[in-house]
């Protein structure tokens, strides 16, 4: 379980592995439509759900996401690509509604420990826009952590931030800056080995770019600033990624709009709950 102890599989995981010893532990690291890279203790593969599994499934929440664990029957087994053949239960999913007249939820991200809402202090500084992603988050059964991203572009850096402290009540906050690479660091704290982190975020905020700082090298494509100052969207599917220190993180695509299929309102809204 080497491998996979390293991608966030703790003991409570392994024992449960251990009832199901016909079938192989993975855990899904990418997701392109219905195909899946899953990660194993031999390594990384490629897999499709099976024809079971995709029967039985009576939602688009069903299905496996990035983050979540699986059980599968190898290629060799199955005479073509290995099969998800189950779903591990989830300790936590990050859901957000689904777009249009589509009554689905959409499920981001699930089995994370830590959501880093991200939101730049330039022309992506939206207070309302973090509520609800604050809302989300919390609901997620995961610890959100504010990340104000681009405060070198921001003259007044100091106040945003004080406003963004004024409704992310109870949920720490970070301040990082594109030319300063050692802001980052403060990320790290929240960053160990078993450790799960979810970057969520609107299109453009600089989520691939942390990703990089933290990984050390250039594992999520990037694109630079337009000439408004705007961040272009680069990430096109969600995907995991190892960190040297320990840890492994989620970028996901930037969302134009979050909508809200259920919030933790205690959390985000006090003064409402009050």
């Amino acid at each position: 379980m080497n491998l996979l102890n390293q991608y966030g599989a703790d003991e409570r995981l392994v024992s449960y592995f251990l009832s199901w010893p016909a079938l192989l532990p993975a855990r899904v690291t990418a997701q392109y439509r219905n195909l899946y890279t899953l990660v194993t203790d031999s390594g990384e593969t490629e897999a499709e759900v099976s024809g079971r599994f995709r029967h039985e499934a009576a939602k688009p929440a069903d299905y496996p996401t990035v983050g979540d664990f699986v059980l599968v029957s190898t290629a060799e087994s199955t005479g073509s690509r290995a099969q998800i053949q189950q779903l591990v239960p989830r300790k936590s999913a990050f859901y957000r509604r689904a777009a249009g007249s589509d009554p689905f939820a959409q499920l981001v991200a699930a089995n994370i420990d830590v959501v880093f809402v991200c939101m730049s202090l330039n022309e992506n500084f939206n207070l309302a826009r973090l509520e609800r992603y604050l809302a989300v988050a919390w609901e997620s059964g995961a610890m959100p952590v504010v990340v104000l991203t681009k405060a070198d572009l921001c003259p007044n850096a100091v106040e945003a931030y004080a406003q963004v402290a004024a409704v992310a009540s109870g949920a720490d906050r970070i301040l990082t800056a594109q030319e300063d690479a050692q802001s980052v660091n403060a990320l790290l704290s929240y960053l160990r080995p078993c450790v799960t982190a979810a970057f969520v975020g609107s299109s453009g905020v600089g989520k691939s770019t942390l990703i990089n700082c933290l990984a050390g090298e250039e594992r999520m494509r990037v694109s630079k600033l337009s000439t408004q100052g705007r961040g272009r969207h680069t990430t096109t599917h969600r995907q995991m990624t190892l960190l040297p220190q320990g840890g492994v993180v989620i970028d996901t695509p930037g969302m134009r709009e979050l909508g809200v299929e259920a919030a933790d309102l205690s959390h985000s809204f006090q003064d409402i709950e009050t």
